[in-house]
C-alpha cells in the first residue's frame, strides 16, 4: 500500500495562560508538524509538544521561540463558568487569512453526544456555518468564551457545532499532569427525560434531571444498572 503525501490544512485556536493554545483535536492530532501563525506579528512558531483528546480538543504548548508574544488586549475574553442558554446570541471569531472576521448567530441546541467513536460529551449547535480553517476558533456570548468552533453538518447549510467550556475545563483538568487519562465512557442505552409521558411513567417530579437506562450494557444479575434506572448523578471517587 502507498503511502499518502501529506497535506497542508489551516486551522484557528485560542491562547490561553502558560503560552498554550487550544484548538480541535482533529486539526493537530496526526500531524507530522504543526506551525503556529499569530495575528500579530506574522510570523510562524513551532510548538514543541501537544496533548490531545480523542475527536475534541487539543493543547500545543513550549513554545520553540522564547520571544514569543501576542497582543491581546483587544481580543481579552474570559472563560464562561457554565454553557449559555439555548436561543442565546453569540459570536464566532475565526480568522479569514491575515484578519479576524466576526460571524453572529443563535445557540439552538445543546446535546450529550459522540465526538468519535472513543469520545462522548456535550456538544452546541448553532445557526451559523462552520468552514474549513474555523475549527478551533472561539465562539463569545458577552465577551466571554462559551467554546471552540467544532464541525458542521455537511447536508444542511448554516448548523455548526461548537464544544463547550464545560469540555475544556475537564480536559484541562485531565492535562494538568501532562498526559490525557480520557473520560469514563458508559456503554448502557440512555434515554432522556424530555417526554412528559415518561416522566409520569416513572412518577418522577418536574425538578428531577437524569437519564433512563433503556438497555443496560450487560444483562447479568451482577451489573450494578438494570432496565428503568434513572441515573441523577454520576459520582467522583474520593482523590481522582
Amino acid at each position: 500500500m502507498d503511502k499518502k503525501e501529506p497535506n497542508d490544512i489551516t486551522a484557528s485556536g485560542v491562547v490561553i495562560s502558560g503560552k498554550r493554545i487550544l484548538t480541535n483535536a482533529h486539526v493537530v492530532q496526526y500531524a507530522s508538524e504543526v506551525q503556529v501563525r499569530p495575528i500579530r506579528p506574522a510570523t510562524n512558531f513551532q510548538p514543541l509538544s501537544k496533548l490531545s483528546g480523542p475527536g475534541s480538543i487539543s493543547l500545543c504548548s513550549n513554545w520553540k521561540t522564547r520571544n514569543f508574544s501576542i497582543r491581546t488586549r483587544r481580543c481579552r475574553f474570559e472563560s464562561r463558568s457554565r454553557t449559555p442558554r439555548t436561543r442565546s446570541w453569540f459570536t464566532a471569531i475565526p480568522p479569514a487569512g491575515p484578519s479576524l472576521s466576526i460571524t453572529k448567530g443563535i445557540i439552538s441546541r445543546i446535546e450529550f453526544t459522540g465526538y468519535s467513536l472513543s469520545a462522548l460529551g456535550l456538544r452546541i449547535q448553532i445557526d451559523a456555518a462552520i468552514n474549513p480553517g474555523n475549527s478551533g476558533g472561539p465562539a463569545v456570548v458577552n465577551d466571554e468564551i462559551v467554546g471552540l468552533a467544532f464541525s458542521h453538518l455537511q447536508t444542511a447549510q448554516n448548523i455548526g457545532y461548537i464544544i463547550p467550556v464545560e469540555e475544556i475545563e475537564l480536559f484541562l483538568q485531565d492535562v494538568a499532569d501532562g498526559s490525557y487519562d480520557g473520560k469514563p465512557v458508559m456503554y448502557d442505552d440512555l434515554q432522556t427525560l424530555e417526554n412528559p409521558a415518561l416522566r409520569s411513567y416513572l412518577h418522577l417530579p418536574e425538578s428531577l434531571q437524569g437519564m433512563v437506562v433503556h438497555r443496560p450494557f450487560d444483562p447479568s444479575p451482577n451489573y450494578p444498572l438494570k432496565e428503568w434506572d434513572v441515573i441523577t448523578k454520576i459520582a467522583r471517587r474520593a482523590g481522582r
